[in-house]
């Protein structure tokens, strides 16, 4: 069985992406929230019950890629299966789990970006991802991940792909560690204003990701709800 991944046509701002690097864009998810241990401000689980998905936001603010996979059931089920077959892949070895993310790859690509929804849930599964990343130099791996302490240790022990590009986020457990990294990062902002007022620049199209651009701000947008809300999408 291979992991499935989306053509970048079905996404606003991979599209754009696209257009602007006249390149294939493709993207990769994991389910939203569960796989997200070290999230904290946008910190949003995906629940399946008898009365069909509810989300439960447990950070201030509501995670769009969950609100997505609630809204979207079948987006829930691509990416839940993704999630399990990689972390089955695990249990066995970490070779597996590369045999499965290589085996993946789509060929065409020119750009994919890791993790539209869902973070790396392990130190494992970042180590066997890099490992295939840097298999493919032909193809240009971006991602954004709040799990700083997996970038750290592999840092300490290797340099990342020269084809991965890797932003780091704000507003989780890791803060602390951004700094000392001197990677690029990025920061979820409320408005235009916010970001003017920090000095960061807007990614409208996912091009600053893609190139590495050192300190970029992506705006909150999706329905939010109060704190700690119990809500169905329909």
């Amino acid at each position: 069985m291979r992991l499935k991944f989306s053509h970048g046509k079905h996404n606003a701002k991979l599209s754009k992406l696209s257009t602007i690097t006249n390149g294939v864009v493709y993207s990769f998810s994991i389910s939203a929230g569960e796989t997200c241990k070290f999230a904290r401000d946008c910190r949003t689980l995906v629940r399946k019950t008898p009365h069909g998905l509810r989300l439960k936001q447990i950070g201030k603010f509501r995670c769009y890629a969950a609100s997505m996979e609630v809204r979207y059931s079948h987006l829930w089920r691509r990416n839940r299966r993704n999630y399990q077959l990689l972390r089955n892949s695990l249990k066995n070895s970490i070779n597996k789990c590369i045999s499965l993310l290589y085996d993946s790859i789509p060929r065409q690509a020119d750009i994919i970006r890791w993790h539209v929804s869902g973070d790396f849930f392990c130190y494992r599964y970042f180590v066997a991802f890099c490992r295939v990343v840097e298999q493919f130099p032909q193809i240009s791996f971006y991602v954004h991940t709040k799990a700083i302490r997996y970038v750290k240790s592999y840092l300490n022990k290797r340099n990342l792909p020269s084809n991965l590009h890797i932003s780091l986020s704000y507003g989780g457990k890791d803060d602390r560690l951004i700094p000392t990294l001197n990677m690029s990062s990025t920061q979820i902002v409320r408005d235009e204003a916010e970001a003017k007022r920090l000095g960061l620049k807007i990614d409208r199209n996912d091009t600053l990701a893609y190139i590495g651009s050192q300190k970029t701000a992506l705006v909150l947008h999706g329905i939010q709800k109060h704190h700690n809300s119990n809500t169905k999408i329909k």
